[in-house]
């Protein structure tokens, strides 16, 4: 007579981790939506256009890397960091090369590597994007760079 409670016990986990996991096709779905996101930044970056960055991230975004000379940790919150970018110089897309390497994405969270190789840097950032009402954003950037050509 046990048989029968102990298989039904181990059916209910079972039934619930299932429905818990999100189906491909979802997350293919989600990849454009997370990509856009992805391609706001890019746009920003080349145009440093405030606008096009705050499309991508998340007000509340924080900016994350390991100074190149001693180490230190660095933390940027997004606002401080955007101030950087508005009205400032354009870069020429025929020197400075941005692409998604690889995009991972899970119900509402998502990982992007992207590769920014540009004339005198070449930065790796990763990106962890949340969607949040209806948008994905970006909300936490951590990087590694390396001079160039100096």
């Amino acid at each position: 007579m046990r048989k029968p409670v102990l298989a039904a016990a181990l059916l209910v986990p079972v039934a619930l981790l299932t429905a818990s996991i999100t189906r491909p096709s979802d997350e293919a779905a989600a990849r454009p939506a997370v990509e856009d996101a992805v391609n706001a930044y890019f746009d920003g970056l080349m145009s440093s256009d405030a606008e096009s960055l705050r499309r991508a991230f998340h007000p509340e975004a924080r900016l994350m890397a390991s100074r190149p000379d001693n180490g230190e940790l660095m933390i940027i919150p997004f606002e401080q960091w955007l101030g950087y970018f508005d009205g400032g110089e354009m870069r020429d897309a025929a020197t400075h090369a941005n692409r998604i390497v690889s995009v991972d994405v899970r119900g509402t969270a998502a990982v992007v590597k992207t590769d920014l190789t540009w004339p005198n840097v070449h930065y790796v950032d990763y990106l962890s994007l949340l969607k949040v009402e209806g948008e994905w954003k970006i909300v936490n950037k951590i990087w590694w760079q390396e001079r160039r050509g100096e």
